[in-house]
């Protein structure tokens, strides 16, 4: 296993470099973006581990929420759902296991702004819903207007 994983650490320092490079190189406005993320990562190694664990989540649930694609949308069979997460699930879960070893070596960066913009967006939805309750109890109907009218003296329009 450890030789796996050493010999995957040549690819990943390779990745690492490929994306700090094509971070530089994109214009010279973002370079002071760049620099403050790679002041924030210290290293390329950092940056590698924090890019590679929030790459493999997104694929993990990329994977679960095609299984239901496959079984809402196109109206699969649910056995054939299931035979699709197992096989890519299980191989996305190796490369998970592999990216968990490096968080606490900054790979944790990307969990933690995924629970902040959770929070934000629950807090939303929280919200949303409360004004969505409170519109619905308190609206004021056609029929109650309609007889609130004459005793005001509106005369409608014809």
């Amino acid at each position: 296993m450890s030789f796996v994983l050493e010999s995957m650490l040549s690819l990943h320092t390779a990745t690492a470099s490929a994306l700090l490079t094509s971070m530089l190189s994109v214009s010279p406005h973002t370079f002071g973006w760049t620099l403050e993320v790679l002041i924030g990562f210290r290293d390329t190694k950092c940056l590698g581990n924090a890019s590679g664990l929030a790459v493999i989540t997104v694929m993990l649930v990329t994977t679960f929420l095609m299984s239901l694609v496959i079984v809402l949308c196109w109206h699969c069979s649910v056995f054939l759902a299931i035979c699709f997460v197992v096989f890519f699930g299980t191989i996305e879960a190796l490369y998970f296991s592999a990216s968990l070893i490096k968080f606490l070596e900054e790979a944790w960066v990307p969990i933690a702004l995924a629970l902040i913009f959770m929070v934000i967006m629950y807090v939303w939805h929280f919200g949303t819903l409360k004004k969505y309750e409170f519109d619905f109890q308190n609206k004021v109907s056609v029929d109650w207007l309609l007889s609130l009218s004459p005793s005001l003296g509106i005369i409608g329009m014809i």
